[in-house]
């Protein structure tokens, strides 16, 4: 299965990044992914729409999954893909104006042992733009924290600021781990999923981060833990 969809993987600009980069109608939509899970397992998958350049929320979704696959390191596309698939096709029935543009997913894109994480899954399947912003590092290709990492962490002194995650066996840069505002202590870790260029990802999680976690993921993390709460107290 992976195979077919490596065979599918875009690692280019869709042509939708030279208009949302020279703003040609205005408002685009971007979409946040981000799965939490309740005290049970139950997982709530949870959807946040923003217009970009605003970064106002126009729409939310959410979804609860029963009895997911096992986590096993790696495989996170193939327990929470199907899932994020199936919100999307829910909304799609919806036809209203907010569908995204650009999906922005909390976990990896391309920064993944077999080169396909999650971020790439759910944007080949829904053939959306997608972005992977991970909070923590994957370590995989000899990428690892290591006293250089901690150096180029420790360098980073504005929002902006980025150094590349460069793979070890033909020392190709495949991620940025970036300090999105000055008061942010951790970096997040920027890797491709479809049909975005890495440059382009990184510019873009860079225009919508006013706190550490772009406002598209926040948004959704937010929701899906309200969500989680409510259902857990009712």
């Amino acid at each position: 299965e992976e195979d077919l969809l490596r065979e599918k993987l875009i690692l280019e600009d869709d042509k939708i990044f030279q208009e949302i980069r020279e703003n040609k109608d205005g408002t685009y939509y971007i979409g946040g992914v981000d799965v939490s899970f309740q005290d049970d397992g139950k997982a709530c998958i949870a959807l946040a729409v923003v217009t970009f350049p605003e970064l106002e929320v126009v729409y939310t979704k959410y979804k609860h999954f029963d009895n997911l696959l096992e986590y096993i390191p790696s495989f996170l596309a193939f327990r929470e893909g199907p899932c994020v698939k199936s919100l999307f096709n829910d909304m799609k029935k919806e036809n209203l104006p907010f569908f995204p543009h650009v999906l922005m997913i909390d976990g990896n894109g391309i920064l993944h042992p077999r080169d396909l994480g999650l971020a790439c899954h759910v944007g080949i399947d829904l053939d959306i733009p997608s972005i992977g912003v991970a909070k923590s590092l994957f370590y995989c290709h000899g990428i690892q924290k290591d006293s250089s990492f901690y150096e180029k962490v420790q360098n980073m002194k504005d929002g902006g600021d980025s150094f590349p995650l460069v793979r070890e066996h033909d020392n190709k840069t495949i991620a940025y781990a970036l300090k999105s505002t000055k008061d942010s202590k951790k970096p997040i870790y920027i890797s491709q999923g479809y049909k975005v260029s890495l440059s382009t990802a990184v510019w873009l999680v860079k225009q919508c981060c006013k706190y550490r976690i772009p406002e598209p993921v926040r948004m959704a993390d937010q929701y899906s833990r309200k969500i989680i709460r409510e259902s857990q107290t009712s």
